[in-house]
């Protein structure tokens, strides 16, 4: 499933003329980490909480540990009680909380999942090749290549 994807998405991007990074590309948490507390502390003020820079620290550490705790896929319900439950003990309403954890998720959730289906729809992926190719690999990639030879474009392997 992997490789007739990534191929299309190298094959693409070297039509625009883009570099497509790997894995070992990728910027350091460093960069990440102040990037997301400057979101955190935003979004907390959006909705009416003055958070100090080390209370938004604070706030993402325990959300970040609570990640940890089993719970539903993606801490769905976890991850809005710990962060409702830290508002609240630093001295603010809980529906601040809520709202503030609520909006948070909405932020970090939703572009990148439709960024990534318009992406499908760009690079013209198939519900049923992503189904195909999980059931069996080899015949998935088989039919990719056929399919771009009948097409009339590169094959990308």
């Amino acid at each position: 499933m992997a490789a007739p994807a990534t191929g299309r998405i190298r094959y693409w991007a070297r039509i625009r003329g883009t570099f497509v990074p790997r894995v070992s590309d990728r910027r350091p948490c460093r960069i990440r980490a102040p990037r997301r507390i400057l979101v955190a502390w935003a979004v907390s003020n959006s909705v009416g909480l003055d958070l100090a820079p080390v209370e938004v620290v604070l706030f993402l550490s325990g959300i970040a540990l609570s990640l940890a705790i089993p719970a539903a896929p993606g801490a769905l319900g976890t991850y809005e009680f710990v962060g409702t439950a830290i508002v609240t003990s630093l001295g603010y309403p809980a529906e601040l909380g809520l709202a503030t954890i609520l909006l948070m998720r909405f932020i970090t959730v939703f572009p990148p999942a439709i960024a990534g289906l318009v992406s499908l729809f760009v690079l013209d992926v198939r519900w049923g090749d992503i189904v195909h190719a999980a059931e069996d690999p080899v015949a998935a990639a088989e039919a990719e290549v056929a399919r771009d030879e009948v097409a009339g474009t590169e094959p990308v392997r």
